[in-house]
């Protein structure tokens, strides 16, 4: 769904879902970020949503951004360079799974909408989602740092 909601629309929107034992969604939360202070905030709110809820597994979909470390360790992550744009999807449950899809966003001149590129893990787009560490935690999970 998420990967035809992107080539449908052009983008998706940030979305966050909490499946019971049964997988049946009880919870969704969706934002737009103003900023990194933002960000913090929001997911500490949804590992606070996770200690209440206590789900099975959390789902989380999202574009993002890859930039670079390199040469610039001393920098802000919003100002180091932007190498490229992802959608990602991040499902993991409580007993310790955990799978992420990725798929690079290709933007062309003239075209309408962005397009996808084939379903990938690569270096690029796969790694640890630190963001998810309050969540994590309250579901008894220990992040992987």
């Amino acid at each position: 769904m998420a990967y035809m909601t992107f080539k449908t629309w052009g983008y998706h929107v940030p979305m966050v879902f909490f499946l019971d034992r049964n997988w049946v969604p009880r919870y969704q939360a969706t934002t737009a970020f103003a900023d990194q202070t933002d960000k913090y905030f929001f997911w500490r709110m949804i590992g606070d949503q996770a200690e209440i809820q206590q789900p099975q597994c959390v789902i989380h979909i999202a574009e993002a951004w890859t930039r670079s470390i390199k040469g610039h360790p001393d920098t802000a992550i919003e100002d180091m360079p932007i190498t490229g744009e992802f959608l990602g999807l991040t499902a993991f449950d409580r007993d310790g799974n955990e799978a992420q899809r990725s798929w690079r966003i290709i933007r062309t001149e003239g075209e309408e909408y962005p397009d996808l590129d084939f379903p990938e893990d690569s270096d690029e787009t796969k790694g640890k989602r630190y963001f998810f560490v309050p969540v994590k935690r309250a579901l008894g999970i220990k992040p992987k740092l």
